[in-house]
């Protein structure tokens, strides 16, 4: 930990507007690293703990801390000015608490975390660079999008959503000076590799898509219509009879027993009970047999039994999805179903074959001519859902109703009344067209600052509990109402997100590209390359405009080639917070790192940066992506803001008095590898060979028709080189002086035009 004019340390931090300061442990957090991912979020960590006489931290409920509480962090200087610290404005993400060292674990986001944790991206999706298809608007494809134009988005320590390009303007022009530096051994507190670097290809090879037609748009308003046939068989409710004839047993019979009146049966529909056979309907009386059957006089031979009847079912189930929300989301869905009318009551049909039996059967016609009714397709049950939403499309209200046939509530005492041994001796019939509101369901979204708040309000007609379709109103609104409350600080309250009409995406077509890395490195043992890495555009590039798509190309290109190379010689670093370090701090930072053991200073970029403060000290880790060698001085004065030595290494007293940070002098340039690249030239040659001679008649032509002949191709390269340093003038003749060895780069600044090859 520096000593020396570094007392950067917290000044204050406030959850929600209440000062914590004085029970801080800890405040740590990091961001995520910008390669390959465009949206920088922030995640972290404030430890709270009681102290002496104050209450407990205990936070079971997750209530004093909720979900979406503003986390400010304030630190003093060393010059004593107190100022925001570079990520000193998070948000309360969760809450943990610790019984036995009585600490509370508060876990802090940026926006973006919230974004990601809810996965609402409505607030960040209008600031993609690359244009994305409909469904493919998600929080992983909207950080590709940024990677994919080299660029990132980051909230900053006011709350503002930043963006800007990772690299910022370095090119092959210049590269940006450093706005800190670190010295290593003085500065630098820890000083190491990066972990899990690749080796260096050769070569990138970089695909990518474009549009092969039209873009896709937003099909708000589609309708999407799902319909379901099924063919099937059912067990017919009511109870049929036929004629059998009688099988007579070969063994002695018991005496019959004293004839007994029917039972009802159990199931759907009353046993029929037989005409009087006292009178004969259409012949002499019948008399009873054994097993359940009647032996009349019709024929002694033949008795009437029950039969099991199966009849063929058809239905027919649609839904309407109408994208109408916004965003092209669901906005109302109608489901209906149509069967047979049977399926709907199986009671009232079984009953009215029975009473049908009842009127008009007799022993010689069990069935008395009654047939199956409801056989036919009715209007089974439909259900309507409707979704509202609010300003940030977010989903905040659904209202499902659910309607049936009015047959399908009815219960006996609806259809028949006065009963004759079980059997009803009048009949009413029921419509098979009309329907009613089975119930209805409501669920209500509020979203507070930390928590969802989800209320359910559910109605259910009375006909749930068998009282019938007459007298009251079965409409659910006028039946039996219940609610329900949740309360969530996560994501379980939540609903689910109702789809999107836009599933499609647009066609496209891959194209690819090479990059040549810089040439001026050890060409490695044949035994060891060509290494050639694979790369890809992580979105469509989806411009019509070919200008658009090329400088994507260009821009993804060297935001690739100077990752893959800034990791390879990057360096994980630790500094003492400085006041350099925390102006104008964001993504890319460019600084410069001092090595004095190898006379080395580099230029770098801030990457994946890790914070910390407690109340002594505040510290920060980040990866320093290599850009470059510069040819800059470092000066590093004697009093030291941020020098990580008590003694200056010298094993004496640190003077005093107001000090200075390490500075760079002189940099006129930084040497990041001589270009390279690839040049296909296709050349095509052809021979016109006449075949007559200077009076234009053409001759018999000869059988041997192979000629010799000779040609001179001469090749040579004009242009204008233009590279980071400069350039030598070559001779008159274009030729490279001798003095130079081959090599065109100097301290000097020259362009180069005209035949290198003469």
């Amino acid at each position: 930990m520096a000593f020396l004019n570094n007392n950067t340390r917290v000044s204050s931090v406030t959850i929600n507007g209440v000062n914590q300061t004085s029970y801080l442990v800890s405040f740590t957090c990091s961001d995520a690293s910008a390669n390959k991912n465009g949206l920088i979020s922030t995640v972290g960590q404030v430890v709270l703990a009681g102290y002496g006489e104050t209450p407990s931290m205990e936070d079971y409920d997750r209530n004093n801390f909720r979900r979406g509480q503003q986390v400010i962090v304030d630190i003093t200087l060393p010059s004593g000015s107190t100022v925001r610290h570079p990520r000193g404005l998070l948000y309360v993400l969760s809450t943990s608490y610790e019984p036995e060292a009585d600490q509370l674990v508060v876990e802090v986001g940026c926006r973006l975390a919230l974004a990601a944790l809810t996965e609402d991206v409505s607030e960040i999706l209008p600031l993609v660079p690359i244009p994305l298809d409909p469904a493919q608007q998600t929080y992983q494809n909207i950080s590709a999008s940024f990677a994919a134009a080299g660029k990132y988005l980051f909230q900053d320590n006011q709350g503002a959503l930043v963006s800007d390009y990772f690299f910022g303007t370095d090119s092959t022009a210049g590269t940006q000076a450093g706005e800190w530096v670190s010295v290593y051994g003085v500065t630098t507190q820890a000083a190491s590799p990066l972990a899990g670097t690749s080796p260096i290809p050769d070569q990138i090879e970089l695909s990518f898509q474009v549009p092969s037609d039209a873009l896709v748009t937003d099909q708000s308003g589609k309708i999407d219509i799902t319909e379901t046939e099924s063919y099937y068989f059912l067990n017919y409710p009511g109870t049929l009879f036929i004629r059998k004839p009688v099988v007579p047993s070969l063994e002695p019979q018991p005496p019959e027993p004293t004839p007994r009146p029917p039972s009802p049966s159990s199931g759907c529909g009353n046993p029929i009970i037989p005409p009087d056979t006292s009178i004969p309907s259409s012949g002499p009386a019948s008399s009873p047999t054994p097993g359940g059957g009647e032996i009349d006089s019709c024929s002694a031979e033949y008795e009437t039994k029950q039969q099991t009847t199966y009849v063929p079912a058809y239905r027919n189930q649609t839904q309407r999805t109408e994208y109408t929300g916004p965003g092209g989301q669901v906005g109302r869905v109608y489901t209906e179903t149509r069967g047979p009318a049977y399926e709907a009551n199986g009671q009232y049909y079984a009953d009215k074959l029975a009473y049908c039996r009842f009127t008009n059967g007799s022993a010689c016609n069990p069935n008395g001519g009654c047939r199956m009714d409801g056989l036919f397709n009715i209007l089974q049950s439909y259900s309507e859902q409707q979704n509202y939403y609010g300003p940030a499309n977010e989903l905040v209200r659904t209202v499902t109703d659910n309607y049936a046939s009015t047959l399908s509530g009815a219960i006996p005492s609806d259809y028949r009344s006065g009963e004759v041994n079980g059997q009803g001796t009048t009949w009413r019939s029921l419509s098979t067209g009309t329907m009613y509101r089975v119930s209805r369901v409501v669920q209500t979204y509020n979203y507070g600052t930390n928590q969802t708040i989800q209320e359910t309000e559910t109605w259910t007609s009375v006909t749930s509990r068998g009282s019938g379709i007459t007298g009251s109103s079965i409409d659910a609104l006028r039946g039996i109402k219940t609610s329900e409350r949740r309360i969530s600080t996560t994501i379980t309250a939540n609903p689910i997100n109702p789809d999107i009409v836009n599933t499609v995406r647009t066609n496209t077509t891959e194209r690819t590209s090479k990059i040549l890395l810089s040439s001026n490195y050890i060409t490695p043992p044949g035994v060891a390359g060509p290494y050639i890495l694979k790369e890809q555009i992580p979105v469509p590039v989806l411009f019509e405009d070919e200008a658009e798509i090329d400088q994507i190309v260009d821009d993804y290109s060297s935001y690739l080639q100077r990752f893959v190379l800034g990791d390879a010689y990057g360096v994980a670093l630790t500094e003492a917070l400085s006041e350099q370090i925390i102006t104008n701090w964001r993504p890319g930072m460019p600084f410069r790192y001092h090595d004095p053991r190898n006379g080395r200073l580099m230029a770098m970029r801030m990457d994946a940066c890790a914070w910390g403060v407690d109340q002594n000290a505040a510290l920060v880790a980040t990866n320093g992506i290599w850009g470059g060698y510069s040819n800059g001085t470092v000066s590093i004065p004697n009093n030291l803001v941020g020098d990580s030595r008590p003694d200056m290494g010298s094993g004496g007293t640190p003077p005093v008095g107001p000090g200075a940070p390490p500075s760079v002098e002189g940099e006129t340039a930084v040497e990041n590898g001589n270009l390279s690249w690839e040049v296909n030239v296709d050349i095509t040659l052809s021979v016109i060979k006449d075949f007559w001679g200077e009076t234009g008649v053409q001759p018999i032509l000869p059988t041997d028709t192979t000629y010799d002949f000779s040609a001179t191709l001469t090749i040579w390269c004009a242009g204008i080189i233009v590279a980071t340093g400069g350039l030598v003038d070559t001779d008159g003749n274009g030729s490279i002086p001798l003095e130079y060895g081959g090599n065109l780069v100097t301290v000097g600044a020259t362009v180069v035009d005209g035949d290198l090859f003469a």
